[in-house]
């Protein structure tokens, strides 16, 4: 009998569950709303009902259910399996593992923040190619991360580290949603990118960039203009450096086997990773005597899923 594994991928609309075997093929997936404005025992039950439904999916196809993995959004005590903060879902303080394991008998549970589950999924079946040290950085509303090292999430004193969109790149600079002020995330993320292109629309009203509309802005109009347009260039170019400041510090610090990009920004592809690639080439420390440190673009679509079942997997 093959043995498969659960990933639960909760976010604060929609519960993604599958199954997927130790090489990552995903052999049943399924998306249904979250309803976290329903209360936490609501959500449990969610949860559970998707996981029911895998087990039938598993015993009709004679699959053994080996474990299952929850990624979770906010600070997760994954040792003592608790929700400690979770703004996205409105949860604070949830035994969420003994909720779920006390629902399914003797199959392990597991639980982890929703970043580190996807730099979990993206090292083993995706990008990072089974590489065992990689950081991963999603570029979006925030700058979520996830490190592996030796093949295993690594997330600091009771979970609370790994938090790179964090590092400081411009001393007093400007004020981060954590009360810091020059962190990454306030500089490389979507919304940062977003708002500089609208902030630069607004006092340029002659930039190409104007014909899109204020409404309809988002993280791709930039690069999509940076070739006719010196306003789009400019942002792209600031994005790039501010970004490379931040990359360059994790590199120095981990020298990870690669860099992960995912996240919308990252859908830039060659446009984004190559000038990245070049400057951390010409500045990260023993850049021509140590080993490389390439920055590529996350490719699994259900990384945080396959990294929640992974949580079980034995490598």
């Amino acid at each position: 009998m093959k043995d498969i594994y659960i990933g639960i991928d909760l976010g604060g609309t929609f519960i993604k569950s599958g199954i997927a075997d130790a090489d990552g093929k995903i052999l049943s997936f399924y998306e249904t709303p979250t309803e976290c404005g329903q209360g936490v025992e609501h959500v449990a039950e969610n949860i559970s009902a998707a996981i029911t439904r895998l087990f039938e999916d598993a015993k009709s196809n004679g699959f053994a259910v080996t474990g299952i993995g929850l990624s979770i959004p906010g600070f997760i005590d994954s040792a003592n399996g608790t929700v400690i903060a979770s703004d996205n879902i409105r949860w604070y303080g949830v035994p969420i593992k003994k909720m779920i394991a006390e629902r399914f008998g003797n199959i392990p549970v597991s639980i982890e923040n929703d970043a580190n589950c996807a730099a979990l999924g993206e090292a083993l079946f995706g990008s990072g190619e089974k590489r065992k040290n990689c950081v991963l950085l999603t570029l979006g509303t925030g700058v979520g991360s996830g490190i592996i090292i030796n093949g295993k999430i690594y997330s600091g004193n009771r979970s609370a580290g790994a938090e790179v969109g964090h590092i400081i790149i411009h001393p007093r600079g400007k004020k981060c949603t954590c009360g810091g002020r020059g962190c990454l995330e306030t500089y490389a993320s979507a919304t940062a990118l977003i708002c500089e292109t609208k902030k630069t629309v607004k006092k340029h009203p002659d930039s190409l960039m104007a014909e899109v509309g204020a409404d309809k802005i988002d993280g791709k109009t930039a690069f999509d203009y940076r070739e006719k347009d010196k306003y789009a260039a400019a942002i792209v170019k600031k994005y790039i450096d501010d970004l490379s400041i931040g990359l360059i510090s994790i590199a120095n610090i981990f020298r990870p086997e690669a860099i992960i990009l995912g996240g919308g920004v990252a859908k830039q592809g060659e446009s984004l990773t190559g000038p990245l690639n070049r400057k951390l080439k010409e500045s990260i420390i023993y850049a021509h005597s140590g080993p490389e440190v390439p920055v590529i673009c996350a490719t699994v679509k259900e990384a945080g899923m396959l990294g929640a079942a992974a949580l079980n997997m034995q490598f």
